[in-house]
């Protein structure tokens, strides 16, 4: 079997290279034209490195089986494939080609996105990702390269190279990792089985880092950086990212899966969150901060707002109780450790006074914000009762 790719090659006598487009540590990918069907595919070639790895190559195989399988607009359709390496060419498959770019690319170029566009970039791709879910398929890799943006916005998965399926037998041993480190989600970091919340938490680093123009975690090797998955917490947003759209956030970098939305809850608050044209971004009105306790504080370093709280009260009332909670769980976790042990111990409580809150507040129109500094009062109480 040859592993030699250039411009000009044809591959199984259609499918003819014009110009290489990049690639990864598997593979490289070439943008090429179908001379039978007359159109431009993308050709995804297996390395030279992984031509006699068996693993390799059925992890190939599987990606483009998973590939012509998923059947959705978000996803890249596999049209053909050769993973056997047939006719001495390397194992190769013929992908719908998207006219543009990985999303690393637009962070490198742009930095830190609107939110807006960052919304609906993230919330496409969880739309994906729901599809793949459906079927039995996580990704686990759902990060910035595997995310083309086209000119239009709209967003396609690309990439199921080391995606995990329930039909399929399983290629990582028990207690692997695998995956990419800044956007491992806890449990992938301990080894155990990712799941279709560890798509939600990925989606959620790449939500951060859109938003940041930053991961929320770096280090100065891929160890401490999986670590920090599992032990520190996030570094606020920006205050100028709309309060909503900080909770969805929040609740997707949540620790424990079962904290974290699914996909399809994931996309539906981030189109609810998507500020409309012209709003106003988050300003000293709808913004909270960590201060200094004076000596009448009720509970030291518990966040005080700045002034009189209003915020937009979400379409969905339902969801308001567990946005209000998301909130203050950001506030807490920056106060002092007897405040934090206050809010552990005091959550089952906290969660029925969220409720009945809301129903008082609700007609007054103060929203999430509005709950959460119920939260903050029961917290700080409970806080001052525990000292």
């Amino acid at each position: 079997m040859t592993t030699l790719t250039a411009t000009g090659q044809l591959l199984a006598g259609r499918y003819k290279l014009v110009r290489w487009v990049g690639g990864g540590s598997m593979g490289e990918v070439w943008e090429a034209t179908d001379i039978r069907m007359d159109r431009p595919v993308a050709v995804k070639v297996l390395r030279t490195t992984h031509t006699e790895d068996p693993v390799a190559i059925e992890r190939f195989r599987i990606e483009a089986k998973l590939g012509a399988q998923l059947d959705h607009p978000g996803i890249a359709k596999v049209h053909d494939v050769n993973a056997d390496g047939r006719g001495g060419e390397p194992p190769w498959m013929v992908q719908e080609f998207v006219a543009g770019e990985p999303l690393t690319e637009l962070l490198r170029r742009d930095g830190a996105l609107d939110p807006a566009r960052a919304a609906s970039i993230v919330a496409q791709a969880a739309d994906a990702a729901h599809a793949a879910h459906r079927i039995g398929v996580v990704h686990r890799d759902l990060t910035p390269r595997n995310l083309l943006v086209a000119a239009d916005g709209s967003v396609k998965v690309t990439d199921f190279g080391i995606a995990r399926s329930d039909s399929a037998a399983p290629l990582t041993v028990a207690g692997h990792v695998i995956g990419t480190p800044a956007y491992l989600s806890p449990e992938q970091v301990r080894g155990r089985t990712a799941t279709p919340a560890s798509d939600v938490y990925t989606l959620g680093v790449v939500l951060y880092e859109c938003l940041a123009g930053r991961r929320p975690f770096d280090g100065s090797n891929p160890i401490e950086v999986a670590r920090a998955h599992l032990e520190r917490v996030p570094p606020p947003l920006p205050t100028a990212i709309p309060g909503p759209l900080r909770a969805v956030v929040i609740s997707a970098l949540a620790k424990e899966p079962e904290n974290r939305p699914t996909t399809a809850e994931f996309s539906q608050r981030l189109r609810v969150a998507i500020p409309a044209p012209g709003a106003r971004s988050a300003s000293t009105t709808d913004r909270m901060t960590v201060v200094r306790p004076r000596a009448e504080s009720a509970a030291p370093g518990i966040a005080t707002p700045t002034r009189t709280v209003r915020a937009p009260v979400p379409s969905a009332a339902t969801d308001v109780p567990r946005q209000a909670v998301e909130f203050v769980r950001e506030v807490i976790e920056r106060a002092t450790p007897a405040a934090r042990q206050a809010w552990t111990t005091a959550r089952p409580q906290a969660d029925r006074v969220a409720r009945l809150a809301w129903s008082h507040v609700q007609a007054m129109r103060v929203g999430v914000v509005g709950v959460a500094l119920v939260f903050v009062v029961v917290v700080a109480v409970l806080t001052t009762g525990s000292g």
